[in-house]
């Protein structure tokens, strides 16, 4: 890993103390995205993800966008309606997203945590594929408990391995860049958007109409987290986000609003026929 990308990580907090390892490298970067899988902005944030963890960088995009990347601390702590998907619109709990954060947001479903990650071998070490690397989601809800095994990935725009230049470390201009093919190839380093995971809030769930049904979320669902942990051999490194219950409904969008505001100074799928608070992987 090289010192900016290190030093970046360090501002974000993101180096998991127990996963932190000599050899190799890896560190895990949780963020909040849109719901990316059906999100018009998906494929922008995923890009731009996965390009700021190869960058070193703690953000990456245009701000104010659907699409805009930003890094979060190592146990951040959010409002609740930082992490639920929809199947109607909305964005960080409010139902009507084009009129309250404008146009672009119009028809975005929700918000989803993803937990980003890089892995970059140590001098001497053997090079790895991204199917060596498997994922764990850990919470105090049990619905959200979740497992990627080894051979889950693929190298794809959200994911991309890298493998060094004739200089043998990561940047200098002559890396290659591997974003498809199969997931076995050896690569250097790895760095992905990671997996996503949020509670989700249908047009079935239970409210009056659509705001309602997010403001008896944001009330209703307990206090929780997830710990996001990636393991790649004898090697893991993880990070952890907190999401909390919102006790008055009027203050959701200002909540998430000040919460990212304050990531900012640090670093400068939907299913059908469920119920409010199933659990969304991607």
């Amino acid at each position: 890993m090289n010192v900016l990308r290190l030093a970046v990580c360090i501002a974000l907090g993101c180096l998991a103390t127990a996963g932190l390892q000599a050899d190799p490298n890896m560190f895990v970067v949780p963020s909040i995205g849109p719901n990316a899988q059906f999100s018009p902005n998906g494929p922008t944030y995923n890009g731009n993800a996965a390009n700021a963890l190869l960058q070193g960088a703690g953000s990456l995009g245009t701000p104010g966008t659907p699409g805009y990347y930003q890094g979060l601390p190592n146990d951040a702590s959010l409002p609740n309606t930082a992490n639920v998907v929809t199947d109607f619109p909305s964005w960080m709990g409010d139902a009507d997203p084009g009129g309250t954060f404008g146009p672009a947001f119009a028809n975005e479903l929700g918000n989803r945590l993803f937990f980003g990650f890089g892995i970059v071998r140590g001098a001497g070490d053997a090079q790895f594929s991204i199917a060596d690397v498997s994922f764990q989601a850990d919470s105090n809800l049990p619905e959200i408990m979740f497992t990627v095994p080894a051979g889950g990935y693929v190298y794809n725009d959200r994911t991309i391995g890298v493998l060094f230049g004739l200089d043998g470390m990561l940047g200098g201009g002559d890396d290659t860049y591997i974003t498809s093919g199969p997931n076995t190839q050896l690569v250097d380093a790895v760095f992905g958007r990671g997996t996503g995971l949020a509670l989700a809030v249908l047009s079935s769930s239970p409210g009056a109409d659509n705001q309602d049904r997010l403001n008896i979320f944001a009330v209703s669902t307990p206090n929780y987290f997830i710990r996001g942990t990636y393991t790649l051999g004898a090697f893991s490194g993880n990070a952890r986000t907190f999401f909390y219950a919102i006790p008055e409904p009027g203050t959701v969008v200002g909540g998430v609003v000040a919460a990212m505001c304050l990531a900012g100074a640090l670093t400068r799928r939907l299913r059908s026929g469920a119920q409010a608070g199933q659990t969304e992987r991607s």
